[in-house]
């Protein structure tokens, strides 16, 4: 699902794309890798409270650029709610 949602365009991917969607509120969903940097982690899960935007902790940073088809990312943000609804179900799984 995140690759389709990258090939539409619904989605962003590192650090300061990520955080200008959610202050901008057009983030749905937050992605982290969980092998993030510490200090990465911290300030987007801060972001993501302050905004109120849903975080997934999921893959690692190589793995989340894979799905993408990029380089390794620790932070993509969806910003197309169906897309959301999608990826956290599967998330659930």
């Amino acid at each position: 699902m995140l690759g389709f949602a990258a090939r539409a365009g619904k989605l962003i991917s590192g650090e300061t794309g990520s955080r200008i969607a959610v202050t901008k509120k057009k983030a749905k969903l937050m992605i982290m890798a969980e092998d993030a940097a510490a200090t990465t982690q911290h300030e987007f899960m801060q972001l993501a409270e302050r905004y109120q935007t849903p975080i997934l902790k999921i893959l690692t940073r190589q793995e989340l650029g894979n799905a993408i088809g990029k380089s390794p990312r620790a932070i993509v943000v969806v910003v197309d709610p169906g897309f959301a609804i999608q990826i956290n179900k599967r998330a659930a799984e």
